[in-house]
């Protein structure tokens, strides 16, 4: 289970690959290098990094990251040279006084601020689910309606804004079930409250694994020990966990058939 540093981490990771718009004579088909291999720049408000066009095309040329209404900078950082889109021209006082971290996370009323460098990189609100910047700051976007909350240096939305008394080993991440709903347990407090389908129960499970099922009663057809078994329901292939069915995907295409064996299940052409 991934904690809101976690989330952006991982955002940075995505957006440092600069899976974006590339400039218009950027196309497939050049022969010829537009910029020496791993160049970095700020073209006004681009992002710029120069890399291959791709596996079957080695030649050169300059990706771009648009930050819209933010602003372009260049990294200070050497092992992380991507320039980054900020919220603003000039560092953030509340960034920058949080020195000896290059992410980092706080509270600002009810909205998780994400820094990076001394700069705002992006925001969510917990209240509303209103983001802004790529990096987003998912942490609990389904709890829009929760409270931004610091424990020592874990940032993140929650449900409620004191520590429920089903999350109280504060140590841990963990799910559990709370009446027909799933909480998502982390520091003590619920950052995500999940309802299960109205047809079907949250069921709880030794070391916090509680899940929620599709239906009320077991599967015949699911082994009622086995955490994660696929089976075949019709030409629907079904998740099961502990003798019940918890996921449905649709129904296999048209041309093929559902087909289980060994524990899973997949559509086969007919």
């Amino acid at each position: 289970m991934m904690s809101m540093l976690d989330h952006l981490r991982i955002g940075r990771q995505r957006v440092a690959r600069f899976v974006l718009l590339t400039l218009a004579t950027a196309g497939n088909g050049c022969d010829f290098d537009e910029c020496p291999v791993g160049a970095v720049r700020c073209n006004g408000k681009l992002a710029q990094i120069c890399e291959s066009r791709g596996s079957d095309d080695p030649t050169l040329a300059w990706y771009t990251k648009d930050c819209g209404d933010g602003f372009c900078h260049l990294s200070t950082d050497p092992a992380d040279r991507n320039p980054f889109c900020a919220q603003t021209e000039e560092p953030d006082p509340s960034c920058t006084e949080k020195a000896g971290a290059t992410d980092l996370l706080y509270c600002s009323g009810n909205e998780v601020i994400a820094c990076h460098q001394g700069y705002v990189e992006s925001t969510f609100d917990c209240s509303t689910g209103q983001t802004w910047g790529d990096t987003v700051v998912t942490g609990s976007p389904r709890t829009a309606s929760g409270y931004c909350i610091t424990v020592a240096t874990w940032v993140d939305c929650a449900v409620d804004p004191t520590p429920n008394p089903l999350c109280a080993n504060a140590a841990a991440s963990y799910v559990v079930c709370d009446g027909n709903r799933l909480l998502e347990c982390e520091h003590g407090y619920a950052t995500y409250a999940f309802p299960c389908p109205s047809t079907g129960l949250c069921v709880p499970k030794p070391n916090h694994s509680d899940f929620c099922t599709m239906t009320s009663t077991q599967d015949p057809a699911c082994p009622p020990d086995d955490p994660d078994y696929y089976i075949c329901k019709g030409n629907v292939i079904s998740e099961c966990s502990y003798g019940y069915v918890v996921r449905q995907d649709p129904p296999c295409p048209a041309g093929s058939t559902c087909s289980a064996a060994y524990h899973d299940a997949s559509c086969m052409r007919n």
